[in-house]
């Protein structure tokens, strides 16, 4: 009834005293995170179905968009193309983008994951286009 356990990928020789042999970290890592054989299907499965669910929302979102500097981006809610409209052809176009002001400048960190609204907004945006 119990399944046997497929032998290590590489021999590990045993340790003088009896003591349990002793893996290589990476070793113990793989065996860790490789499911057993009678689960290895399901798990491909649903790890494929999330990437894939994963792929159409950072498609639809155009999640790219926003790690760039480009205004465009702003836009990518149908929201904001009023206040896009009307800084495109105002005298502040030229000096100045929405990161410039919308976004904080202490720290990669902050830039791309904490400052800006329209991220997150842009983010769960996506799920009403699907």
């Amino acid at each position: 009834m119990h399944e046997e356990i497929p032998p290590s990928p590489t021999p590990v020789p045993p340790v003088a005293g009896g003591a349990a042999p002793r893996r290589n970290p990476l070793t113990r890592l793989l065996l860790l995170v490789i499911p057993p054989p009678s689960w290895q299907i399901p798990v491909l499965a649903l790890v494929g179905l999330v990437l894939g669910i994963g792929g159409v929302i950072f498609h639809q979102s155009r999640a790219w968009s926003y790690l760039e500097d480009d205004p465009s981006a702003c836009i990518n809610c149908h929201i904001m193309i009023p206040q896009y409209t009307t800084w495109k052809h105002s005298s502040h176009a030229r000096v100045a983008t929405c990161n410039d002001c919308h976004v904080p400048h202490t720290s990669v960190l902050a830039k791309y994951f904490f400052g800006s609204s329209r991220k997150r907004v842009g983010s769960f945006g996506s799920l009403a286009t699907l």
